[in-house]
Order: structure tokens, then sequence, then C-alpha cells
């Protein structure tokens, strides 16, 4: 409980700022693919510049899958350059074909899971134009688009989650505060009911004393004046 309790104060604090935690997060797996193909530069030297040529253009087209409203626009971007980068440079492949994965991730935890069959499929058929074997790829695109699919849903649950937690803190602030403003209500009423008739019978009292003379008589006068304007007052 008091971890939900966390989990949604965190959620409401931060939430405006998810945008820009997505896109941090989808520019931050360029970073080790870069070093994963800089490794591959050194330690490979058979036709390298090729590869490398076809890692930056998937790691450009990327970025407008990244940055744009419409991720329609970004899949198309990114699947054309995939077309166009694995009938160019064969089978040879490097490391940016991870983000296709990664796109599939982020695409089913925004509910696209149509867009995400799509980028699955367009990268199943750059790999068969690549030249690449059917039953191979068919196995290890099944697997990995499988495992970031699973992964997506995982995201969306835990945003859906919080999402909930969310409007169930909204309505208990909201139920609260009619519950507070009840309580005054209840109070008010007490308290006027309670002491109109508390000063009702006090002057009564104070009415039915046999008036003395002088200054006692003077004070009980001030009494019943004072009793009465506080009655009047209350009502």
């Amino acid at each position: 409980m008091q971890n939900d309790s966390f989990l949604s104060r965190l959620w409401m604090r931060h939430q405006r700022y998810l945008p820009h935690l997505r896109r941090v997060t989808l520019i931050s797996f360029i970073i080790p693919l870069i070093l994963l193909d800089v490794f591959t530069y050194l330690t490979l030297k058979d036709n390298i510049n090729a590869i490398i040529i076809g890692e930056i253009f998937q790691i450009i087209s990327f970025l407008p899958y990244v940055y744009t409203k419409d991720q329609r626009v970004g899949v198309a971007t990114f699947s054309g350059a995939l077309l166009v980068i694995f009938s160019i440079s064969g089978p040879r492949l490097a490391w940016a074909w991870i983000l296709v994965y990664i796109i599939v991730a982020d695409l089913t935890a925004a509910k696209k899971s149509k867009l995400a069959l799509v980028q699955i499929a367009i990268f199943f058929l750059a790999q068969l134009i690549s030249g690449l074997p059917l039953l191979p790829v068919t196995v290890w695109t099944l697997f990995w688009g499988t495992l970031s699919a699973s992964f997506g849903v995982l995201i969306r649950n835990t945003k859906d989650r919080l999402e909930e937690m969310q409007r169930e803190a909204e309505r208990s602030k909201e139920i609260a505060a009619e519950l507070i403003q009840q309580l005054r209500r209840d109070i008010a009423d007490s308290l006027h009911d309670d002491l109109a008739a508390d000063l009702t019978r006090m002057l009564i009292i104070s009415r039915s004393i046999r008036l003395p003379h002088g200054d006692d008589r003077d004070r009980i006068l001030d009494l019943q004046d004072r009793t009465q304007q506080a009655l009047a007052h209350l009502r």
C-alpha cells in the first residue's frame, strides 16, 4: 500500500515530463549501438565500410520516429530506410537492427499493436530481400518480436496502473473534500441548534427572574439584551 502511494505521488509529480522521458530513453539506446559498431569496425576488416554506412543511415532514420508526433510517419521513414539499406548492403548486419525491436516495444506500450506488426513485417521482408535464409529469419524475428512486444505490454500495464492510481487518488481527494464540507455543515448546524437553544433558555430564565432595583437590575437587563443580540446574530 505504501509502495502504491509512493508510485502514485511520483507519477502525478512527474507525469508532465513523460513525453521528454520517452524521447531520452529512445535516444539512449543509440549510444550502446554506436559503441558496438565501433567494436565491430575494429574487429572486422572485410567490407566493414558498407556495414558502417548502413548502420549510420539506420540510426539517422530512427531519429524522425523519436521526434515526430505522428508515429506512422516515423515508422514509414525508418521502414523505408531499412528496405533500402538491406537491399544494398546484403546479408551483412551489424547492430542497428535492434532499433526495430525498440520501436516495436514503444508502439506496443502506446497501444499501437497494428503499427508494431507493420514494423515487424517490413523488417522481416527487408531481411529476406538482403538474402538471409527464411527459417532463421522467421525464428529470430518471432523470438525478438515477441520479447519486445512483451516488454511493451509490461510498460503499458504499468502505465495503465499508475493512471488508475492517479484517478483513484483524485477521486479520493474529491470524496475527502465533500466529507469535510459535510462535516463543516453538520458542525455548523449542531452549533446553531445547541447555541440557539442555550441562548433561548438563558433569555427565558433571565426574563423569569424578578428584577431587583439598583445595579443588579441594570446588569440583568443588559444580560437580556446581549443574549437576545447573540441569538439574533447566530440566526
